[in-house]
């Protein structure tokens, strides 16, 4: 099953601290899989990248749905 995630943050590095959504889609077999994928996916991307920097440790999950 497809679940997409709704996930926000405000960027604390940006002067004007924008507001960032950022939708994320997993393939799982139930939605505690799903939410397990969305946390490694975001840990990968902290870990390779700066994009979530401005984040710090404050991402929001708004909500989940599945197809």
């Amino acid at each position: 099953m497809l679940y997409v995630g709704n996930f926000s943050y405000n960027d604390e590095l940006d002067e004007a601290h924008n507001y960032c959504l950022m939708p994320c889609i997993v393939k799982a077999a139930d939605a505690d899989e799903a939410l397990e994928k969305f946390a490694n996916h975001f840990e990968d991307i902290r870990q390779n990248s700066d994009l979530l920097e401005g984040a710090k440790d404050k991402i929001g999950f708004n909500r989940i749905i599945s197809d």
